[in-house]
């Protein structure tokens, strides 16, 4: 067996991550599309009162944020990809903790959308999980690390409201959020598999392997 076959490139790691984070890139434009087409959907369906004047408003202020919302989570996403400091984990977390509600109500939405994103990817994830413990030598996925759904979700949700985003609006349109990101996320995950498996990477995983994770 050759060098290659048998030592994979110490890059190839990062690489699987930055081919994950381009296939779930992808689905920023389409989401962006699909939230307004919901939006404009729900004005449509009521003639007046404060309910009507909020979706209004909330339809106006996506009109006007989606492109910095999509730009910011795209942003935020690769910032991701380089792993944060024992120090800079440790300040975040302090700051976290002073925080209070806010930082709460989105972790909440964010936790749901991570749940979304992972209710039916949990193969592929698995399976992507053994093929990076391999590469790194047995290490585990870190807690931020960017494969994680409960990273991904995070920096978006953290975005819709660092560019002014309520909560509410996002409330109006979780499901189609959810969706979305919920099919992206299996073909991502699919899709890097296949990357590390085109490259030598386990290319067989023992059941007994995805039965004990």
């Amino acid at each position: 067996m050759s060098r290659g076959a048998s030592s994979p490139p110490p890059d190839l790691a990062r690489q699987a991550r930055e081919h994950f984070l381009k296939q779930m890139e992808g689905v920023l434009q389409p989401l962006s599309d699909a939230v307004r087409a919901r939006l404009v959907e729900l004005v449509a369906t009521l003639a007046g009162g404060r309910d009507a004047q909020e979706r209004r408003d909330a339809m106006l202020d996506f009109e006007r944020q989606r492109d910095d919302w999509r730009e910011r989570t795209a942003s935020a996403w690769r910032k991701a990809l380089v792993p944060p400091t024992a120090t800079r984990v440790r300040v975040e977390a302090a700051g976290l903790s002073l925080i209070g509600d806010e930082v709460v109500e989105n972790r909440i939405l964010s936790s749901r959308l991570a749940m979304a994103m992972t209710e039916k990817a949990t193969w592929e994830l698995n399976d992507l999980r053994l093929r990076m413990e391999h590469l790194e030598n047995g290490a585990e996925l870190s807690g931020q690390d960017v494969l994680r759904a409960e990273t991904l979700a995070q920096l978006m949700v953290e975005q819709w409201g660092a560019c002014g985003l309520p909560r509410q609006s996002w409330a109006m349109v979780q499901d189609v959020i959810h969706q979305h990101m919920a099919e992206r996320t299996i073909a991502a995950y699919r899709s890097t598999n296949e990357f590390l498996v085109g490259r030598g990477v386990m290319p067989e995983i023992d059941l007994s392997a995805r039965v004990k994770r």
